[in-house]
């Protein structure tokens, strides 16, 4: 899981610009990526993406793994177990799913998303860079469209695409959702 990359929604009657931070997922073997803007990185939002991601692929993982950020992972030591931020780990366990966050500094831990960072800033950031958005809604509606078309390419040097690859050999091992999604308390 990256999250990052910003683009920007504009206040209809003020003209004000506001961040939206991307949240991307990326699936380490057919390359499958989501992505979805949101108007903070805070636990709510960060939990809200993992929610809609998990629906975008139409299962969960058997394994997240996050980079550090704060929100989710409280510390990750170096032989310690990691301490996650406890809404976290409870979605977690909702999805029945295991989080092992990337070590610190170790960028190779997840060389497969960083790569797809590039490759949907460009996919997606770069088509929407000049229009504007008026909500979060819109401009998720904006890239879920530019996702599908980026999810569907065909890769250049080998047979299908990043859709089809996952639909054939990775769905197959996710698991179901849960009969409801997870909601966070407070």
């Amino acid at each position: 899981m990256e999250h990052g990359t910003c683009m920007y929604i504009y206040d209809r009657y003020t003209g004000e610009r506001i961040t939206a931070y991307l949240f991307e997922a990326t699936l380490p073997f057919s390359m499958c990526s989501f992505v979805r803007a949101c108007p903070s990185m805070k636990i709510g939002d960060w939990i809200d993406c993992h929610i809609h991601a998990f629906r975008y692929f139409e299962g969960v993982t058997r394994l997240l793994v996050p980079d550090n950020l704060k929100t989710g992972v409280i510390s990750n030591r170096k032989y310690e177990d990691p301490v996650l931020n406890k809404s976290y780990q409870e979605m977690a366990d909702h999805y029945d799913t295991t989080i092992l966050p990337t070590r610190v500094r170790r960028p190779k831990d997840k060389a497969a998303v960083e790569s797809a960072v590039g490759d949907c800033t460009i996919a997606i950031v770069g088509k929407l860079r000049n229009r504007k958005f008026f909500s979060f809604e819109e401009l998720n509606e904006a890239i879920l469209k530019e996702l599908d078309t980026f999810n569907s390419k065909p890769f250049q040097k080998k047979e299908g695409s990043r859709k089809s690859v996952y639909m054939d050999e990775e769905f197959p091992f996710m698991k179901p959702l849960p009969k409801y999604p997870f909601e966070l308390s407070e």
